[in-house]
């Protein structure tokens, strides 16, 4: 019995006192985790003006941006125009329009591991670089694509057929309920 006749703890049960030192450790690791993170955040807030209680200027909080991008995959069910018709899971189908600033490309053969990890390393550049002056930059960042596996081969819309599958890049959703695609890829056919 962990506990005397007096109701007080027995400072000689091996076993109960191994597990209260691991509790206190793992709660004062906790609390160094969390004043860490507070002091990374307070590093990382933009300078400049002293702090007055109650300040507004001093309430402005500083909000990373998101990807805005939507992810659709499905099989080219036709191209009319500048929109794409796809057909999706369940067979649902939906419509996605290509502007003069939507980037089509042709997947081909993987890159080799040199090559990827090269362009992944200059990705990673570049988003750190973005993430500098996050506001500034913003709309970059929502837009942002990590680089493919793949060798992309710039195509036109008129190079799509029925059939094929793609991947799409949508930057949102009309009120007509078709997406604005802001880059397609043909995936490679699989023989």
């Amino acid at each position: 019995m962990p506990f005397s006749a007096n109701g007080s703890i027995n400072m000689h049960d091996g076993p109960l006192n191994k597990i209260l030192l691991i509790i206190v450790v793992i709660l004062v690791l906790g609390e160094g985790y969390l004043l860490y993170q507070n002091a990374q955040l307070k590093a990382a807030a933009p300078q400049g003006g002293t702090e007055a209680a109650g300040s507004a200027s001093s309430s402005a909080s500083v909000v990373a941006p998101t990807n805005i991008l939507v992810p659709l995959n499905g099989t080219i069910e036709g191209v009319s125009g500048s929109t794409i018709t796809l057909e999706g899971q369940a067979s649902s189908t939906v419509q996605v329009v290509v502007s003069s600033d939507t980037t089509i490309v042709q997947e081909g053969a993987l890159l080799d591991a040199a090559t990827y990890e090269a362009e992944l390393e200059k990705f990673h550049e570049e988003s750190d670089q973005l993430l500098q002056n996050a506001q500034q930059n913003q709309a970059a960042l929502e837009t942002l694509i990590a680089p493919s596996r793949n060798v992309e081969t710039p195509i036109s819309l008129s190079q799509l057929s029925p059939g094929e599958e793609v991947s799409v890049f949508a930057v949102g959703q009309a009120a007509s309920g078709a997406y604005e695609a802001y880059k397609v890829m043909a995936t490679p056919t699989v023989q």
